[in-house]
């Protein structure tokens, strides 16, 4: 590779013969170093930015004192290129100066061609051929009209191509079945054939709703004259169909019109998936989404809502009264006494005895709108929509009675020989938007209920 390191002197004599030369190397794509001072190199680089020579390494600013910089410079550079040093005077004090350090170099410097002008571009003109290279292959290629193969022109002339669509319909994991308006199929591609396991040839000419049996026989035709007949060119459905095998199956069918360039009516195109995997899996999902639900909704020992789902039935039943202006009512309850019986015969007995209340309230309580919950420990809460306070403390009455009738014994109770509750019942007719009034004024009928000497129920309406 060849380069160039041109001096620039400082004399005004020879500017026409150095423009012409620095015009010359500029404009060539060789690499190019400028030796000179500052004032001569701001001019160059003026010159570099509007020819645009991306080669030019550097300016070099070395003055009649310093030609040893220059040659330190370009030493390390000196194996990736033969340098020749180009000026207008061979004989100017700086090609002097410069002369002695670079011919110390051996053969990459050749410090004898300052040559004139027209013997400078001769040197460019061999020297450009060595980077002419490609654009002369180029150029060649060309001139016989040879052009390698393009694979993305190869892939976009490809997919213009009729054999690309057909290409895309074997090859579509989709069932794709192409029928006339009245259902007769003109083609069915493999999917098909592995989803109904019909091949291709007895498939063709037959009507499509004779490859498979139950709602796809039934209502196949229906959904094909709706495609037909209707504004939608598209639509969708999902049917069971029972295949030749005796296997069912569940599909999902996409149907479009096939039109001409004129619009007219050719047939419709089917595309069917088997989505049975996706359905099962979709309906065991529902059911563990609602065995979870019930779980997070149901109190674990005992069975019943818990806290949380009350507090979600009162948010629902709450808006609801206030709107229709009907009553809600609400009894709170709890066991007395229960911490000694916990004492007495320990937390196992205790829990074994909070299920059997839970069971016998629940038997109890059989309106679907009512809702039995576990409010914390020993304490139970019963929701009650649309319901008065006389009707709420009959129910009550009714759950006590129950209670007793099963005669779950209490070893330690003050009141009796047998479990017992107490229970505080409070009913309003909603004017806000807050039930916390409600909840409050239960609390405080229990409370008068544990104080009146407990087994008994207090109401918000007791004269």
């Amino acid at each position: 590779m060849d380069g160039f390191v041109l001096l620039l002197e400082t004399a005004d004599t020879a500017s026409s013969h150095r423009d012409t030369l620095t015009e010359a190397l500029l404009d060539s794509s060789v690499p190019l170093y400028v030796c000179g001072t500052l004032d001569r190199a701001r001019e160059i680089l003026d010159k570099e930015q509007q020819i645009g020579n991306e080669l030019l390494l550097g300016v070099l600013d070395v003055g009649m004192a310093q030609p040893l910089v220059c040659a330190q410079t370009l030493a390390p550079m000196a194996p990736l290129a033969h340098w020749s040093f180009v000026g207008v005077d061979a004989h100017s004090p700086l090609a002097s100066q410069i002369h002695s350090p670079f011919s110390r170099m051996g053969k990459y410097f050749s410090s004898e061609r300052y040559l004139s002008p027209q013997d400078i571009q001769k040197l460019l003109e061999e020297s450009q051929q060595r980077y002419n290279h490609r654009d002369r292959l180029a150029n060649i290629n060309r001139q016989l009209s040879v052009s390698p193969r393009d694979p993305l022109h190869e892939l976009k002339r490809f997919t213009q191509s009729a054999d690309f669509l057909n290409h895309l319909f074997e090859t579509a994991n989709e069932a794709m079945i192409a029928t006339t308006v009245d259902g007769t199929v003109v083609q069915w591609n493999l999917a098909a054939t592995h989803l109904f396991g019909i091949d291709s040839e007895t498939a063709l000419n037959r009507n499509v709703r004779t490859v498979a049996s139950d709602q796809w026989h039934d209502q196949l035709p229906v959904i094909l004259a709706q495609c037909l007949n209707g504004a939608d060119s598209y639509m969708t459905a999902e049917l069971k169909c029972r295949l030749n095998s005796g296997a069912l199956r569940e599909v999902e069918l996409k149907l479009s019109q096939i039109r001409d360039r004129q619009d007219n009516m050719l047939g419709l195109s089917l595309f069917v998936n088997d989505i049975s995997v996706r359905k099962r899996a979709q309906a065991a999902l529902n059911l563990m989404n609602r065995h979870l639900e019930k779980l997070s909704f149901q109190d674990g020992l005992t069975g019943v809502a818990n806290r949380r789902r009350f507090d979600v039935a009162l948010e629902q039943a709450w808006p609801e009264a206030r709107r229709q202006q009907a009553p809600i009512s609400l009894a709170i309850f709890d066991l007395d006494h229960f911490k000694r019986y916990n004492d007495c015969l320990g937390h196992l007995a205790g829990d074994e005895c909070l299920r059997k209340v839970a069971e016998i309230l629940s038997q109890t309580v059989r309106r679907s709108s009512d809702m039995l919950a576990r409010y914390g420990g020993e304490e139970f809460i019963l929701l009650l929509p649309h319901t008065g306070y006389q009707q709420a403390k009959t129910l009550m009455a009714h759950c006590q009675k129950r209670l007793a009738e099963a005669k779950l014994p209490h070893p330690d109770s003050p009141v009796g020989d047998q479990i017992t509750f107490s229970c505080g019942i409070a009913t309003i007719v909603p004017d806000s938007d807050d039930p916390t009034p409600l909840i409050q004024a239960a609390d405080q009928q229990l409370y008068r209920a544990k104080q009146d000497g407990r087994n008994r129920i207090c109401t918000d309406h007791d004269g």
